[in-house]
């Protein structure tokens, strides 16, 4: 016999005694572990002491019958799933249907070869240590799970705190960065005309570093929050149109120093942080406004599709009539994720800045204006990030400049 084979505990319910030592010797010398009943107390009793893997029921029984046993064992959740294999003399198919009826997992005639009886009795061990070790695997699963959302909910916890923290921070360290670079512009106003050149490039290398620290205190504060995963109860509907519109309101004077005309329609409804989105938004078309040319020809168009991802049915297509229906609402709810695309039919990035513009703390910037628009790229892809997506550029020669990102389908409204 095989060594890492299980031995089984098996039950056997007979009130003829010869039939118990004839099955239960036969099935000791197959290595099982065998206990006797006979009749149907004695059996619940010893079931209810120390459960079996399986249990062979005979039917034809004085004073309770082997249906009755078997419907008294399904009724109890200790023994309810316990592979119950009867064994009768009675062949007619009422008779195995009303065994099936009741909750017996298989059904043996006499007289039967024990040869077939040890494979059905095996089959049925076999099944029921599959089951209690996928039961013993889900209770880990659960356990592990559980640990998991602890863990989770302790470092949104201290994510909290550490954003608390960093606004602390950040703001103790501006107010006197503030109070320097008050005092410093309003020394180099009054003695201005007593400072000789040399000394009026220091006043102005530290008047720009105290601008640049408060500019990188800004953005740390900024960074933060944008790294941090979305908190579930935070989430909000909304309308990008709506936070489009009024993310253009706020960059009005730069929108008519440039002449851009910015157009947008059919963006999504999504689930998110308001002040995320906006900021993501806002960023990424203020560095448009910035950087790149001025006239009536600029045009700056925001669109959006959703992409459905394959299904495991049809791998290589998407269900273009159900995409289309739910994109009616704007919010579908089969798996895919939006994709945003912010067009500048003017902007020309540099390819070989492609690797790096989203990068942090890159030192390719001369002004501390040019460091904060950088750090604000870092921004809007980290808040994409925080939210499953991913944000990249694409050009094509000859129309301009792509932002492209996307918002993964569990965020939709």
């Amino acid at each position: 016999m095989n060594s890492n084979k299980y031995i089984g505990k098996i039950l056997i319910v007979d009130d003829t005694p010869y039939n118990l030592k004839v099955l239960s010797n036969l099935l000791i010398q197959k290595g099982h572990e065998v206990r006797q009943a006979l009749n149907g107390e004695i059996a619940l009793k010893a079931v209810e002491a120390d459960p079996p893997d399986v249990i062979l029921l005979d039917i034809l029984m004085p004073d309770m019958d082997g249906y009755e046993v078997c419907e008294r064992l399904k009724a109890c959740e200790k023994t309810a799933n316990i592979p119950v294999i009867f064994l009768t003399a009675l062949d007619d198919i009422e008779y195995k249907v009303k065994a099936w009826s009741f909750g017996g997992v298989d059904y043996i005639t006499k007289p039967f070869h024990f040869s077939e009886v040890l494979v059905r009795i095996e089959n049925q061990i076999s099944i029921s240590l599959l089951q209690k070790n996928l039961q013993t695997t889900n209770q880990q699963l659960e356990a592990e799970k559980q640990k998991l959302e602890q863990i989770n909910a302790r470092l949104l916890k201290e994510n909290r705190e550490l954003l608390s923290w960093i606004d602390r921070i950040c703001y103790r360290i501006k107010l006197p960065l503030q109070s320097i670079l008050t005092n410093l512009k309003r020394l180099f106003d009054r003695y201005q005309s007593k400072i000789d050149s040399e000394h009026k490039i220091y006043f102005q290398q530290t008047i720009e570093a105290a601008i640049s620290s408060q500019y990188l205190m800004n953005s740390l504060g900024d960074y933060a929050r944008a790294i941090a995963p979305p908190i579930p109860s935070e989430l909000q509907p909304i309308d990008c149109e709506n936070i489009i519109a009024e993310v253009l309101k706020n960059l009005a004077p730069d929108i008519e120093n440039t002449g851009a005309n910015i157009t947008y329609a059919n963006l999504p409804n999504i689930m998110a942080e308001p002040q995320k989105i906006k900021q993501l938004f806002a960023n990424l078309l203020g560095y448009l406004l910035k950087c790149g040319s001025s006239g009536s020809a600029r045009k700056i168009e925001l669109s959006a599709e959703y992409r459905e991802f394959p299904s495991p049915a049809n791998p290589l297509s998407a269900s273009e009539e159900t995409s289309a229906a739910d994109l009616m609402n704007k919010s579908p709810k089969i798996d895919g994720e939006w994709l945003l695309t912010i067009h500048d039919n003017d902007m020309v990035i540099p390819r070989q800045d492609y690797g790096t513009i989203f990068d942090i703390f890159q030192e390719v910037y001369e002004s501390p204006e040019d460091r904060l628009i950088g750090m604000n790229l870092v921004i809007c892809r980290k808040i994409v990030e925080s939210y499953g997506g991913c944000l990249w550029i694409e050009s094509t020669p000859g129309s301009g400049q792509l932002f492209r990102f996307t918002i993964p389908s569990n965020y939709c409204q």
